[in-house]
């Protein structure tokens, strides 16, 4: 215990024993759902606090494991959800080399199915080795169990508070490809919807992969333009995301790019 622990204030100490537990894990690979990685016991001995300051903070386990999970959804909720900001910059550089193939239809679908193939592709590399991403899950199936109606509403309430946050973002990303593309949703549909159609697809692929690898490596013959198919992550994300959207008969190139561009440059990207 260090002496800087005894006197800080509940709010430190509370960053300070968060912090610790989100290292510990980290190093453990994930939550597991009993979390006996990270029971209060071994968090107190990691950030070297006493155990009566660590009381201050949570009159018992059970409040330290919910506000644990809500700390937890906060931090890897962006990280985890498929579509993930690290993909973006990939698809976005993907439309910028393929501006010219947008003066028809057939082309305008082309690139539609690049950019998707392409950002499945980046999105299910990244998910199924994310910590964050099996976090989620673990959190998901400890929501399920939890006796305490609180806490359970708590850890509920976080968790839709990070979903509703990566879906209006997300459902941005896919209105700006869908303005530059010339495509609209279909009617009824949202571009929220869609980015959460095309997020449910990868999180049931990387599922997949963790029951049975064989399965989803396995690629789904005559998909694609190769003759070795299309993965299989690729391929679903694809058949979604176009069954979601179709072409803007109003589509003209030049201002689609012009608009395009001005969305981009609105939230400071050049």
């Amino acid at each position: 215990m260090t002496a800087g622990a005894l006197g800080a204030d509940v709010p430190t100490l509370r960053g300070r024993l968060l912090a610790a537990a989100r290292q510990m894990v980290g190093e453990a690979g994930g939550l597991s759902i009993s979390l006996d990685d990270v029971t209060l016991e071994k968090v107190i001995k990691r950030a070297a606090v006493s155990r009566t300051s660590a009381y201050r903070v949570w009159p018992n386990r059970e409040a330290f494991a919910v506000d644990l999970l809500c700390d937890l959804v906060a931090t890897d909720s962006f990280e985890a959800g498929a579509s993930g900001f690290d993909v973006v910059p990939a698809v976005r550089t993907l439309l910028a080399d393929r501006l010219g193939e947008l003066g028809d239809e057939a082309g305008r679908r082309a690139v539609l199915r690049a950019a998707a193939r392409l950002g499945a592709g980046l999105n299910y590399e990244r998910m199924h080795r994310s910590i964050g991403w099996r976090n989620q899950v673990v959190l998901a199936a400890a929501l399920v169990s939890m006796r305490d109606p609180d806490g359970r509403a708590r850890v509920a309430d976080a968790i839709e508070d990070g979903e509703s946050a990566w879906a209006a973002t997300m459902g941005r990303f896919y209105e700006d490809v869908c303005v530059l593309l010339g495509l609209r949703p279909r009617p009824g549909v949202s571009f929220e919807q869609v980015a959460a159609a095309g997020a449910a697809v990868l999180e049931g692929v990387c599922l997949r992969q963790l029951l049975s690898p064989g399965q989803v490596e396995r690629p789904v013959p005559g998909a694609g333009e190769g003759a070795e198919g299309m993965p299989l992550a690729e391929y679903l994300f694809t058949v979604v995301i176009e069954s979601l959207v179709e072409l803007d008969p109003k589509y003209e190139p030049s201002t689609a790019i012009a608009d395009y561009a001005r969305r981009l440059g609105d939230r400071g990207f050049r």
